[in-house]
């Protein structure tokens, strides 16, 4: 009989432990007085924040995506999410390394990351902003030094993974002054054949200038290649509003949300210097070379001080926006808003 208490007193001592199925991660905040957003003719209404949904130090990359720019999902419902960290003992805004790890959209459970890049001689960071699945044995990374955009070709996400010593994407056009230049996690595909992948790959200048350019890039499948064709001539893209400082770190342009027909992309506007909105753009033109709407949405809540990096998915008829935070202690971390959509 003793044995039998102490059992169940230790059974129910553990089921107490154990989270709640629906529990929120880490970071989470709830709240019934959450902004409607107003896109177009669409209503977002935020039912979810999460400020840290990865916890400390983690900051948002990517979601992986396949060639035509849609987030991929496996499993049902897990997609894979790049994140950024900081090691131990570097300084300042130093030394970035990148790692993936799975995510379950249905829990928002995401597995311990695995480091797959560390910082190139010579570079400062090696921060992942767009992650493409090619094939099932074909993996590409486009990641930002501090100065300008490398690649990686690896067989999974996971990787391991190679960085092509060739390629780059450096200031070369006016608008982009000196430089640095950041990767950013939109793509537009071309074509696609046995021989090559041939996309438009979505990047921005670091700071407070212009915004959003895209640079044709080629994968060479035999020889497991990157290679540069060229930057848009009509480059920078116009999302910039009148008056803002800066329209950039855009994201997510693919057919699987439109609005009135129309394709959205999230991204950056600064006001002023201290301010970070994130706004939407709508365009018939996946380029967005001509924008018919261009919106300031929302800024940043609770402990976050930056929002910007922003890309989406639609899963079980929601909007889920990821973006990168940093918090007023200076820890950067991923978020997410996640919408309710009406028309």
């Amino acid at each position: 009989m003793n044995k039998f208490i102490t059992l169940t007193v230790l059974l129910l001592a553990l089921l107490r432990a154990l989270p709640a199925a629906d529990a929120p991660p880490p970071g989470s905040i709830a709240s019934s007085e959450f902004p409607s957003l107003k896109v177009g003719p669409v209503t977002l209404q935020q039912v979810a924040f999460h400020d840290a949904l990865t916890g400390k130090n983690d900051h948002f990359g990517c979601l992986l995506v396949d060639i035509e720019g849609r987030v991929v999902t496996h499993a049902q419902s897990k997609v894979w999410l790049f994140t950024g960290s900081q090691p131990p003992g570097s300084r300042g805004n130093e030394g970035w390394i990148s790692h993936a790890r799975e995510l379950d959209l249905a829990t928002l459970r995401a597995e311990p990351r695995r480091q797959i890049l560390s910082v190139q001689p010579n570079d400062r960071w090696a921060t992942v902003h767009l992650a493409v699945r090619v094939d099932e044995q074909t993996c590409l990374l486009f990641f930002s030094t501090g100065k300008l955009i490398r690649a990686a070709v690896g067989p999974s996400p996971s990787g391991p993974f190679k960085v092509d010593p060739e390629f780059q994407i450096a200031a070369s056009q006016p608008w982009e002054g000196d430089g640095p230049l950041e990767s950013d996690p939109g793509l537009v595909p071309i074509r696609n054949d046995d021989q090559e992948f041939r996309f438009w790959k979505l990047y921005d200048m670091l700071g407070t200038t212009e915004g959003n350019g895209w640079a044709e890039v080629a994968f060479d499948k035999p020889t497991r290649r990157v290679h540069l064709v060229r930057k848009h001539p009509a480059n920078p893209v116009p999302l910039r509003l009148p008056g803002r400082l800066t329209a950039r770190t855009g994201g997510t342009v693919d057919r699987s949300f439109l609005v009135d027909g129309r394709y959205l992309m999230l991204y950056l506007s600064k006001p002023d210097i201290k301010t970070y909105l994130m706004s939407a753009a709508l365009s018939r033109d996946p380029l967005f070379q001509v924008i018919d709407e261009n919106v300031e949405l929302d800024g940043p809540r609770g402990g976050e001080l930056v929002i910007e990096k922003f890309q989406w998915v639609v899963w079980e008829g929601e909007l889920y926006v990821f973006y990168d935070t940093g918090s007023k202690e200076g820890d950067w971390r991923t978020g997410l808003r996640r919408y309710r959509v009406t028309r």
